[in-house]
């Protein structure tokens, strides 16, 4: 009995959502929806910042889509995160990224599509980008998915442009718990047992004085 409690909430504490820390590096224009709702954005093409939330979100595959556009200056866009328990934020890995080629057939990273400015021309499309780790180094100097060279092989660090980002990401099943989380598997394991031990409910019983009353 114990055994098949302890199964059973094992099995709801994998259904429940995990609190994934987000920090995306943007400079200088991105919005951020996951299962299409919009999660963070930033605009300033004076300046690089940070779009920086935390969601709750179920072990699985989940629709994410970025807008970046770099509009002045130099041009920068990473992707971090961090999940309970971590020590702190890391690149999402491309493994955790999946969309579809050209072909159909699904592929790691995400499908980029490039515009010539911010709701300008299209240009080209990417297909399997990642991990999203691009940008300027310096004036002179890009990474491209965390390696040196231009971005998306044609953009440098002052190059202007737009980036439309669409795919999934993977959500893991955290391997530590919140508070709250242990908390409520831990009194669900209690009273699974505790059920057990009693076995099935029975009808009440009248009070000491008090007749029966017949039931159909």
């Amino acid at each position: 009995m114990l055994r098949t409690a302890l199964l059973a909430v094992l099995a709801a504490q994998a259904a429940l959502a995990v609190s994934v820390s987000f920090n995306f590096y943007v400079d200088d224009y991105a919005t951020v929806r996951i299962d299409n709702s919009l999660v963070g954005s930033y605009n300033n093409s004076a300046a690089a910042g940070n779009i920086i939330f935390t969601d709750a979100l179920t072990p699985g595959w989940h629709d994410i889509a970025i807008d970046y556009a770099n509009q002045a200056g130099t041009n920068f866009l990473n992707l971090d995160w961090q999940y309970p328990g971590d020590p702190g934020l890391s690149l999402i890995p491309q493994i955790d990224l999946r969309s579809f080629d050209q072909s159909g057939a699904q592929i790691s990273g995400l499908k980029a599509d490039y515009y010539d400015s911010l709701g300008g021309n299209y240009q080209f499309t990417v297909y399997g980008e990642g991990p999203i780790d691009n940008g300027a180094l310096s004036f002179t100097s890009e990474v491209y998915q965390g390696s040196p060279g231009l971005w998306a092989g044609t953009f440098g660090p002052s190059s202007l442009f737009e980036e439309r980002l669409s795919g999934q990401i993977l959500i893991s099943a955290s391997t530590t718990p919140e508070p709250s989380t242990a908390l409520v598997v831990f009194v669900s394991l209690v009273l699974l047992v505790w059920r057990g031990m009693a076995g099935p409910i029975s009808a009440a019983r009248p009070a000491r004085g008090e007749p029966a009353t017949a039931t159909s």
